[in-house]
């Protein structure tokens, strides 16, 4: 039969068409249900991304409040290097300010010289369960067993 409204399904010849996966999320406190299209992305997370999955596992948490939590995370991690601290988060890493001197460098177009200031540069460093954690579950692109 034909589920008509049903997401990736093409009425004109009857199958479905996987161009997209759409998710259901449960309907929360003061939210309500909400339809989303994932997409794939090469492993990577954006910050929207992080809220929904941390709403999704906590639901007596509004997406309102998580994504205020998160936000104002950042923000008070980025104050923080921004004055020049570090930031440890035990069995995560630590995050740091690196000085980088001034050098000359080559433009790769014209191979002229060219002057680049010093500056400093946030830099961290995993910690050894998330270092751990990251090589038991990443396949070696060449297949070797533990990683490298």
């Amino acid at each position: 039969g034909d589920p008509g409204g049903v997401p990736g399904y093409d009425s004109v010849d009857g199958r479905c068409a996987r161009v997209r996966r759409t998710v259901f999320t449960k309907p929360r406190a003061r939210s309500g249900a909400s339809y989303r299209t994932s997409q794939r992305n090469d492993g990577r997370m954006t910050r929207s991304q992080l809220v929904q999955r941390i709403a999704d596992r906590q639901s007596l948490l509004a997406m309102r409040d998580v994504d205020l939590a998160v936000k104002t995370m950042l923000e008070h991690m980025t104050a923080c290097l921004a004055a020049g601290g570090r930031i440890e988060i035990r069995g995560f890493g630590s995050f740091s300010v690196h000085y980088r001197r001034g050098r000359v460098g080559r433009n790769p177009r014209t191979g002229r010289p060219v002057s680049i200031p010093s500056r400093y540069v946030p830099y961290f460093k995993p910690g050894k369960v998330l270092r751990e954690r990251v090589d038991g579950a990443t396949p070696d692109p060449h297949g070797e067993p533990g990683g490298a």
